[in-house]
């Protein structure tokens, strides 16, 4: 599931709760979530940032305790 931009124009608890309802959906299959803000790592097992026309995948604080 791809999601883009979805919570943008809700409230930080409302973008909260459908967040944890998509995660929790999506448990164990595959979640591209696109955000124009920085966001919490912790949420994700990976990230990647598009920066000047390139992906790069960031280590986010769960896989640096691995």
């Amino acid at each position: 599931m791809i999601v883009n931009e979805a919570t943008r124009v809700l409230d930080s608890a409302s973008q909260s709760s459908v967040f944890d309802a998509i995660k929790n959906a999506m448990e164990s299959r595959g979640l591209v979530w696109v955000n124009g803000e920085e966001v919490d790592p912790a949420q994700f097992s990976r990230i990647f940032v598009a920066e000047a026309g390139k992906v790069k995948e960031s280590p986010t604080k769960k896989r640096n305790q691995e």
